[in-house]
């Protein structure tokens, strides 16, 4: 009989669903906050430690993912010109982005035109840091790579 768990969040409005098929672990997860269901599947062992070893070994070295630099350098300049690409964003990045995008623009728009970006280094989760350097100003900036 498949097994299911509900637990709820203290600090936010959140709830989180265990769905179980009562023969082995839990099969997945429903983080359900905001009006919104998010589905996370669970993994293999083997595939979840494959990730953890390649992300371990990335903070380690301190190499950015590959084509991260040119991604960030096409967001900023589709961001100043307001026009981002909303296909190649999650649903999530883009409600964000289509919300605050007036903020995001008014926040570019006074250091200027980018002119340089240098990598900085790797985040606890994996995130490439960078220091983006506009005609008037520098701004730190994370891009995570999928």
């Amino acid at each position: 009989m498949p097994r299911v768990e509900d637990f709820f969040a203290k600090v936010v409005d959140a709830q989180i669903t265990f769905h179980a098929d009562g023969a082995g672990p839990v099969k997945d997860l429903v983080l359900h906050q905001n009006g919104k269901d998010q589905t996370a599947t669970r993994i293999d062992e083997a595939v979840a430690k494959q990730r953890a070893d390649a992300l371990a070994l990335k903070i380690k070295n301190q190499t950015p993912s590959p084509g991260t630099e040119r991604e960030l350098r096409r967001n900023i300049t589709e961001l100043i010109a307001g026009t981002p690409d909303y296909g190649r964003m999650g649903p999530e990045p883009t409600e964000a982005v289509r919300y605050a995008l007036p903020q995001i623009q008014s926040l570019l728009t006074p250091p200027g035109a980018p002119q340089s970006l240098q990598f900085k280094g790797v985040g606890p989760a994996g995130a490439d840091i960078y220091e983006v350097t506009f005609e008037h100003g520098t701004v730190p900036w994370k891009i995570q790579h999928p």
